[in-house]
């Protein structure tokens, strides 16, 4: 979830006291680092689901996982006594509900085209630092179609008048375009 929760020296192990997190689902990433000049890290995504109380945020896609760029997308979201639901993109905050249920309507520009992984989160103003994860959604933004050229023409064909002029030579006036006019150039 981007932030750093413990730290232990090389060959140790450690346990993940599930209290210090909130309910839900999370990618805990286990970062390795090296004690070398440029410090070179690897890294291990493991996704967990911590379920320390009762409490469960559901959430569903109507639709998708693929969704036209000028479509808005509906998750419907669920999570009783929650205060508010809200929909994460990265950091930022796309949508939300005020209450434990309902739709959230997303414009997908927000999201831009491609892939788009949005984060469900369940506020409780009764517990603060309490909150609920939702199981993330993975959905992709199709882009519009691309325009056509403005003033297609063809391949060789030049306005009336054209001139062509390579440096210390005459200049040639010329219609079209052909491999004779191109070796005069």
């Amino acid at each position: 979830d981007g932030k750093k929760i413990m730290a232990v020296k090389s060959k140790e192990s450690f346990t993940l006291d599930t209290k210090k997190i909130s309910d839900g689902y999370h990618e805990i990433q286990v970062v390795s680092s090296c004690d070398d000049k440029i410090m070179s890290q690897g890294r291990y995504p493991l996704p967990v689901e911590v379920r320390n109380s009762n409490k469960d945020l559901k959430v569903s896609l109507a639709g998708g996982p693929e969704f036209s760029w000028d479509k808005p997308i509906e998750i419907n979201a669920e999570c009783p006594e929650a205060e508010k639901i809200i929909i994460k993109h990265n950091s930022l905050i796309v949508g939300q509900i005020n209450g434990a249920k309902g739709v959230i309507t997303i414009d997908p520009i927000l999201l831009g085209a491609g892939p788009a992984h949005l984060k469900p989160l369940a506020l409780f103003k009764a517990e603060p630092g309490k909150d609920v994860h939702g199981k993330p959604l993975d959905i992709n933004v199709i882009p519009p179609k691309a325009l056509p050229p403005l003033n297609p023409q063809k391949i060789g064909e030049l306005k009336t008048g054209f001139i062509i002029k390579a440096k210390d030579k005459a200049q040639i006036a010329a219609e079209k375009i052909d491999n004779a006019l191109l070796d005069k150039a």
